[in-house]
């Protein structure tokens, strides 16, 4: 019997959101040292996969608004298929393949989420995923990706019964699992804020006309300052570009976050800052000065919600420090700035402009 369901606010405004030339779209890449017997990964990830009931449904948009609803016509082989890259096939034609597949709007006929497993990439396997915003944010996806694991958070007994003795997935999950609950730590108000305003998200729409408290910060949130004139501004064209670096051990970004007395996130956004300044200096640009700005995702998920998908996550906008040389000036000036806004209502305001967008008539 076919099942539907109402689509929250908040992802209904992610479906909306969906543009050619800005896609609403998740893509992850995952790099696996072989040998991999490849039938076996394909039929673990397909049986893992589906057990969340949302990646066999499609979202359908009607004048009552969007609901999930059973994909009638859902084939696994549809979503989950075997590719192999052109020549030797090392990491820049990955990049470009990737590229590609982050271009392509996803089907909106059939479930919101595609997979890819490269054959003979460097000796073993590529997993490239494509999933929609509004099927899940970052935290819930992460979830998810813990669950593939035989031996890691929500593991399932493997396919037909084998057992995974190599650990290849749980091995590659380990750093994930704490990296999934990274996020800033708001004070006490503002998460209270949030869970208010995710659970009535039109309290949003109507802060805008009281013209005070948490209105105020969404009004500065819609009306934000421009940061610097570098070229990094444009518009969106849909053509994606995409690169890499080689990973970080995460036990070595805690130990400097300790060290340092900031948090990993700080550090990300210090790197992030130096990178676009040694970016710009390299096209001969000013970078003196330069302030970019990010909007970061802050995790609103309350207790007992992390496996549940959707979105709960709320952004606050953070000006980068481009201009300061410096790696620990850099650093200490991001640190003073990320814990100024743990006072703020940003994140929930913002969910819950979310909410109040996708509560409106599309």
């Amino acid at each position: 019997m076919s099942h539907s369901e109402r689509m929250s606010p908040v992802d209904t405004a992610w479906l909306r959101m969906d543009r050619p030339n800005n896609l609403m779209m998740i893509t992850g890449v995952m790099a696996l040292a072989g040998p991999v017997d490849v039938k076996r990964l394909e039929t673990a990830l397909g049986e893992r996969m589906l057990a969340h009931r949302r990646f066999r449904q499609r979202a359908v948009t009607t004048p009552a608004g969007a609901f999930w609803v059973d994909d009638r016509d859902f084939n696994v082989a549809r979503h989950i298929q075997r590719v192999r890259l052109p020549g030797r096939g090392g990491e820049k034609a990955l990049q470009s393949y990737v590229a590609q597949l982050a271009s392509e709007p996803l089907d909106h006929n059939h479930p919101l989420w595609q997979t890819r497993i490269v054959e003979k990439y460097e000796g073993g396997v590529a997993i490239i995923s494509r999933i929609h915003h509004a099927m899940a944010d970052g935290i819930a996806l992460m979830k998810v990706l813990l669950g593939l694991a035989d031996d890691g958070e929500d593991a399932r007994p493997a396919a037909h019964g084998h057992h995974h003795d190599e650990g290849w997935l749980s091995s590659l999950m380990a750093p994930l699992a704490g990296a999934a609950d990274m996020s800033l730590k708001l004070t006490q108000g503002a998460m209270r804020e949030a869970l208010s305003l995710a659970t009535n998200p039109m309290r949003a729409a109507k802060l805008l006309k009281t013209g005070a408290g948490v209105a105020g910060e969404l009004a500065w949130l819609l009306a934000m300052p421009s940061d610097s004139e570098t070229r990094f501004k444009g518009k969106p064209h849909g053509t994606k570009r995409v690169a890499w670096t080689r990973p970080l051990r995460l036990n070595e970004v805690k130990a400097a976050s300790w060290a340092l007395d900031c948090s990993i996130n700080d550090i990300l956004l210090a790197c992030v800052a130096g990178a676009l300044r040694a970016y710009l200096e390299g096209k001969g640009d000013e970078s003196e000065g330069v302030e970019l700005r990010a909007l970061v995702p802050i995790n609103l998920r309350p207790p007992g919600a992390e496996h549940e998908l959707g979105n709960r996550f709320g952004i606050i906008g953070v000006e980068l420090p481009v201009g300061f040389a410096d790696p620990l000036e850099r650093l200490d000036e991001v640190r003073r700035r990320m814990r100024k806004l743990k006072n703020s209502y940003e994140p929930p305001v913002t969910l819950g402009l979310f909410g109040a967008l996708g509560s409106r008539p599309s």
